[in-house]
């Protein structure tokens, strides 16, 4: 079985959602997740879908402390012996009125560490 890698991405402003996020990293939506009911300084996201620490590791160079608003964000591959589970539902836009449909979730695919067989990579090749 072969390991998918994801990236915490944290120090996020308040209120990012994974359209914006998906758009300036150039990856996919659906890698994207950002779990509800955040706020403060500690707003955060998980990207998905590396299927080598190599693409990863180049993913976090490039965006690590990037600036995004007035602070600047901090990317860190996920500890492999981490209980932590990479995968959530893709964030909503949090403003009200923005026409966005829950229901789609349910059509999305996530990949999680212990799901090879229906990834989408982040690697061009």
């Amino acid at each position: 079985m072969a390991t998918v890698y994801c990236i915490k991405i944290a120090h996020l402003p308040d209120g990012i959602n994974s359209e914006k996020l998906a758009a300036m990293f150039n990856i996919p939506q659906h890698n994207i997740a950002i779990p509800d009911n955040q706020r403060g300084p500690n707003y955060y996201a998980w990207v998905n879908g590396f299927l080598n620490e190599s693409s990863a590791t180049q993913f976090v160079k490039k965006w690590n402390h990037f600036k995004i608003g007035s602070g600047k964000i901090t990317c860190k591959i996920a500890d492999k012996i981490s209980k932590v589970q990479c995968s959530r539902p893709p964030s909503m836009p949090r403003a009200s009125g923005n026409g966005a449909d829950p229901s789609s979730r349910e059509n999305q695919t996530f990949i999680s560490s212990t799901d090879s067989k229906r990834h989408r990579s982040l690697d061009p090749t």
